[in-house]
C-alpha cells in the first residue's frame, strides 16, 4: 500500500504541473490536495510511503522554483517543516544523483518517478536552504551519499 500513496503522489503533482502551467483556477486547490497526501497516509509502512510522497512534493517544489513560482515552492517546504534534516539531507541526495529516466524494470509507466531534470536539480539547494539543520554548502552532496546533520 505504501507505493499505491507514492504513485497517487506523483500523478497529483503532475496534476499540479500541468494546472500551473495552464494558469487553471484549479490549481490551488490540487496543490492543496497535494499536501495533504502525506496526512492520509495510514499503512505499516508508513515511513517509506511518506518519503515517497515527500519526494513528489519535492519534484513539484523544483518545477515551480524553474518557472519562479517561488512562492509555491515555500508553500511546500513550509509543509515539510518538521522533517528531520537528516531525512531531507538523504532525499537531497538520491534526488540530485538520479540520472535515469527510464524506470529499471518494466512497468506500465516506464518512467522513474523521481526522475528531475537537469534545470530541476539546479533548484534543489535554493529549495533545501529553506531549512533550518540542513547544510547546502557541501560540494560532495552529488558525488557521495554521505549523510550529515
Amino acid at each position: 500500500m505504501a507505493f499505491v500513496a507514492e504513485v497517487i503522489a506523483h500523478d497529483i503533482g503532475t496534476l499540479c504541473e500541468r494546472a500551473f502551467q495552464l494558469s487553471s483556477e484549479c490549481h490551488d486547490d490540487l496543490l492543496r490536495i497535494f499536501l495533504a497526501v502525506d496526512d492520509a497516509t495510514e499503512s505499516s509502512d508508513k515511513a517509506k510511503a511518506l518519503r515517497g510522497v515527500r519526494k513528489a512534493q519535492i519534484k513539484l517544489a523544483t518545477h515551480y522554483l524553474v518557472y519562479g513560482a517561488t512562492s509555491l515552492a515555500r508553500r511546500i517546504a513550509d509543509d515539510m517543516r518538521m522533517e528531520d534534516p537528516r531525512r531531507l539531507r538523504s532525499m537531497w541526495v538520491e534526488l540530485a544523483n538520479l540520472d535515469t529516466p527510464e524506470f529499471w524494470e518494466v512497468n506500465d509507466r516506464g518512467s522513474n518517478f523521481d526522475y528531475l531534470t537537469p534545470d530541476q536539480k539546479a533548484t534543489l539547494p535554493k529549495f533545501f536552504q529553506w531549512f533550518e539543520g540542513l547544510q547546502v554548502d557541501s560540494p560532495a552532496l552529488y558525488d557521495s551519499h554521505v549523510l550529515r546533520k
